[in-house]
């Protein structure tokens, strides 16, 4: 957990499954900390925060792959940061545009629709590509953006996971394509797939239960 981060995986891990995430008002949470027990602050409805379980198409399947580079999400929203106080128009820009394709993704889950994720997921590709030019952080490594171009030749939408900069790429996948091409070719070039699936909150087995 990276203490400058959305708490994005917090939520994740609470609520499980795929979710949709709008990250809370900071300052207002800043305010209340000093004002409010825990115990209360806990039961207030937090403004922005916004979670929403989706449903995914019964095609997709979700294919991780890791190119052996630890990176850290933590140093690159510090690196942002300092663009985001200097380049205010380039990141609103970024931001907006962001938002957008998210919402479209979001519709795509509630459609069931693929093709309408897979482009959306490219298209936030695109805008992080973007994001890493003007700030001049590097968001895909030379292995991320291989690891990426060979998931785009088999027929899959992908790109980097989390801070970039090394790390993991996310794949989807039609499940009607055979993935053991990909996977080969990912082996050829030092990428290994890692053996993760979404858990869901259905699937947790509880002591006695």
């Amino acid at each position: 957990m990276q203490g400058n981060g959305s708490l994005g995986d917090i939520a994740a891990s609470v609520y499980g499954g795929w979710i949709a995430y709008h990250s809370f008002d900071r300052q207002w949470l800043h305010l209340q900390q000093a004002q409010s027990s825990l115990s209360d602050l806990l039961t207030m409805p937090w403004p922005d925060l916004k979670i929403e379980l989706l449903t995914p198409p019964a095609a997709l399947r979700l294919m991780i792959g890791w190119t052996g580079s630890p990176a850290s999400t933590s140093h690159l929203v510090d690196k942002v940061a300092l663009v985001k106080a200097k380049q205010r128009s380039e990141y609103q820009t970024f931001l907006k545009a962001s938002k957008a394709c998210l919402k479209r993704m979001i519709t795509g889950f509630h459609h069931s629709d693929l093709h309408v994720i897979q482009t959306e997921l490219r298209t936030n590709r695109q805008l992080l590509q973007k994001l890493g030019d003007f700030s001049h952080v590097t968001i895909e490594t030379p292995l991320l953006q291989r690891m990426i171009q060979l998931a785009e030749s088999a027929g899959a939408a992908a790109k980097t996971s989390g801070a970039g900069g090394g790390d993991c790429g996310i794949v989807l996948i039609d499940q009607t394509i055979d993935p053991r091409p990909l996977l080969t070719a990912w082996a050829h070039d030092g990428i290994e797939q890692l053996n993760l699936n979404v858990h869901t909150v259905q699937d947790t087995v509880l002591p006695n239960s």
